[in-house]
């Protein structure tokens, strides 16, 4: 019997993890959140979100209980994961953003400078 699996590159899983907290009293942020409702993955720090549309998790490994958080170790974390739903905005301007990433450099170098002075 093959030990049930769920494939994610690396680079993603990488790019979401950095979102976890790495010392936190909310032990269930520690964790990275399996909504298989949505079929996406899910990291918060507190204050920044990640979610990344997900592979099919009909392969992934049946939580304990009611858990849907896995912990770093790859044991499932007994907690209630928060309502990203709730926080993540649902409309979106139709507007582009521009802005000239060497003059955005610059401004930064200098605020970074003047920061020593401060």
């Amino acid at each position: 019997m093959t030990t049930p699996t769920i494939r994610i590159p690396a680079n993603i899983f990488k790019a979401i993890a950095s979102f976890r907290p790495e010392h936190d009293i909310r032990y269930y942020l520690k964790g990275i959140m399996l909504d298989r409702d949505k079929n996406r993955m899910v990291a918060t720090d507190g204050h920044r979100v990640a979610v990344i549309s997900a592979p099919n998790f009909d392969g992934a490994p049946a939580a304990d209980k009611a858990s849907n958080i896995l912990g770093r170790d790859g044991k499932w974390i007994d907690g209630r994961f928060p309502d990203i739903d709730r926080v993540m905005p649902t409309q979106h301007y139709a507007q582009a953003f521009q802005f000239n990433a060497t003059e955005l450099g610059n401004q930064a170098r200098g605020i970074a400078k003047a920061w020593k002075y401060v």
